[in-house]
């Protein structure tokens, strides 16, 4: 079994888009449970699912997760824009039969379901965003941004093939790691929060698994991803007029949660719950149950 694969049994979906290309998804959850759409964060791939799948279960909701373009077992697609990505997932849907469907996303994933929501409000019955990414004029300012993700813009304007080779030698060490030991050097530079949450082995797996599948194929894919959040996503939040719920931790670092609150601010029926001492990778680890949970609470009311 490839180590950027879960190790338990799980559906997956292949099917060819429009243009030739194909996405490769996953399928999780309750298989009679209402459709949902699961937009995965970066640097990961489509497996990241699992993470929601015991939630899945017992909220009565079947997920598919696909692969966005050149990551797992997406074809790379050169110039690809999030703006292309909902009718990519109309397509999925359409495969897998459903008329309409829930949107979950997890960090990157928050400018695809929102693009989504923008395009095809009528077929979306929710939208839910944990720890989601924020749009590039807050996330890259100084005052609300995360220093790595600064000098990664910095690299990608100024020596693309320093950041290039460094993404070759991520991919060489995800290649050679185990997946239970991926985090582990990553221990002394995150919250003692954080490591409490990634270090129980039923969270660093799915977690790994989700990272070697971003980098299963040539860093391109992943490069390509990475810097669609920075430049401009292509269509406007205030357009997005079904309700959109944000979950955010007060102590993430990654998405300072004032550039969080100032994305969410743009979208016109927006809520935003905030969760005291939750970090980047906590809240999806933590409280993924709470979240689904509250998504299945509002379907039956």
């Amino acid at each position: 079994m490839k180590d950027h694969v879960p190790q338990n049994s799980v559906d997956s979906l292949t099917f060819k888009t429009k243009v030739g290309s194909s996405v490769c998804g996953y399928l999780y959850g309750d298989p009679d449970g209402e459709p949902m759409i699961y937009c995965h964060g970066w640097p990961g791939s489509g497996v990241q699912a699992a993470l929601a799948d015991s939630a899945a279960q017992k909220h009565g909701f079947r997920i598919f997760s696909p692969d966005r373009p050149g990551i797992g077992g997406s074809s790379y697609v050169p110039d690809r824009q999030i703006s292309d990505w909902p009718d990519l997932a109309i397509q999925a849907a359409e495969t897998l039969g459903w008329k309409s469907f829930h949107l979950l996303a997890v960090s990157g994933g928050c400018p695809y379901v929102l693009a989504i929501a923008a395009a095809y409000p009528e077929r979306v019955r929710s939208v839910t965003i944990c720890c989601g990414a924020a749009l590039p004029e807050f996330v890259l300012d100084p005052k609300n941004s995360y220093p790595i993700y600064r000098g990664l813009e910095i690299l990608h304007r100024r020596l693309p093939v320093a950041l290039r080779a460094g993404l070759h030698l991520a991919r060489l060490y995800l290649k050679m790691i185990p997946a239970g030991f991926v985090f582990y050097p990553l221990y002394p530079f995150i919250d003692a929060n954080e490591r409490r949450a990634i270090h129980p082995r039923k969270n660093r797996l799915p977690m790994a698994r989700s990272v070697k599948g971003g980098f299963r194929q040539h860093p391109r894919g992943i490069l390509h991803d990475a810097t669609r959040f920075i430049e401009p996503w292509g269509f406007s939040l205030e357009s997005i007029q079904i309700p959109v719920h944000f979950w955010h931790g007060t102590a993430d670092r990654n998405i300072p949660i004032e550039a969080a609150r100032k994305t969410a601010a743009k979208v016109p029926n927006s809520s935003f719950t905030e969760v005291s001492g939750e970090s980047h990778y906590s809240l999806p680890l933590l409280y993924l149950d709470k979240i689904v949970g509250g998504i299945s609470a509002e379907k039956s009311s």
